[in-house]
């Protein structure tokens, strides 16, 4: 029984390993579509593993059981989960629940500053706040830092954020890497991912794949000494080297196969999710008969 609880959590941590091939192989907005639902997926999988090996290790202790009136057949009717297993799926729903509460209060901090001070300053700073309105934040560094045309591709690619609520992806990467920290390289591929999104929607809009790509590339350089904070959706943000690189190349198109792939790797999770709830399910149901509670 314990494998099978266990084998969600496998399944999730190579789906987080994978994510960087799918997000090179799928256009920006499949890829972050893509992966935020893997790493929904795959942060439930764990979780719902932990859930079941904490209630089980619970399950089995004498004296919790003699407390709530809980049947002491149990203690030798089945395979018992070990005390490591059980006592770490405790420690692990602790730590995961407590940095879920700081990365939330962390954001709503950020989301809750005035940022007047990052308008008036030198440093080079650009990135759009979510909000009603949303707002674009543009120091007067960078401002300095950029030729006209690439201070049109510089708001092309913060009003994409603002558009496409680009922070929601991200909020749900990172709450997801906050409860399961194995799926931090997951994270990072969304917010790759939006970013690439955003670049992509400012070619559309100056219609010149190289002029984005010089104006990302003098961003991030101008920038690179900058602290944005964990919210900023910005042109100088993640894997700016990488980013250029895809905007020399052709577009990405649809790539079957690995949708494909992807759906076989969601389908695993659903599958090992599933068979550890039947299997908790059947242990529930055996311990209610032999405990003459059915």
């Amino acid at each position: 029984m314990v494998f099978g609880l266990v084998l969600p959590m496998i399944v999730a941590v190579v789906a987080a390993s994978g994510a960087a091939w799918v997000q090179r192989r799928l256009r920006p907005d499949w890829a972050t579509w893509t992966l935020t639902v893997l790493s929904v997926g795959a942060a439930l999988a764990v979780l719902w593993a932990l859930t079941v090996l904490a209630a089980g290790y619970a399950a089995e202790q004498p004296r919790l059981a003699g407390a709530i009136g809980w049947c002491h057949v149990l203690f030798t009717s089945h395979d018992r989960v070990p005390a490591p297993l059980g006592i770490g799926a405790w420690a692990a729903l602790a730590a995961s629940a407590v940095s879920v509460r700081a990365r939330v209060r962390a954001r709503r901090a950020t989301l809750r500053m005035t940022h007047d001070d990052v308008a008036r300053s030198s440093a080079p700073m650009a990135y759009a706040v979510p909000g009603r309105p949303g707002r674009v934040i543009v120091s007067e560094g960078m401002l300095n830092t950029l030729d006209s045309a690439e201070r049109r591709v510089l708001y092309a690619h913060e009003h994409s954020h603002l558009r496409r609520h680009h922070h929601r992806f991200r909020q749900v990467a990172d709450i997801a890497a906050a409860a399961v920290p194995l799926l931090s390289p997951l994270n990072r591929q969304v917010r790759f991912a939006t970013e690439r999104w955003a670049d992509e929607d400012a070619v559309n809009e100056v219609g010149d794949r190289r002029l984005v790509a010089r104006a990302v590339a003098r961003a991030a350089l101008a920038a690179s000494d900058s602290d944005l904070g964990p919210a900023a959706l910005g042109i100088n943000g993640s894997g700016a080297r990488g980013r250029v690189e895809a905007l020399m190349a052709p577009p990405t198109g649809f790539a079957a196969a690995t949708v494909a792939w992807v759906s076989l790797g969601m389908a695993g999770l659903v599958i090992s999710v599933a068979g550890s709830t039947v299997q908790f399910h059947h242990l529930v149901a055996f311990l209610l008969h032999i405990c003459g509670l059915d």
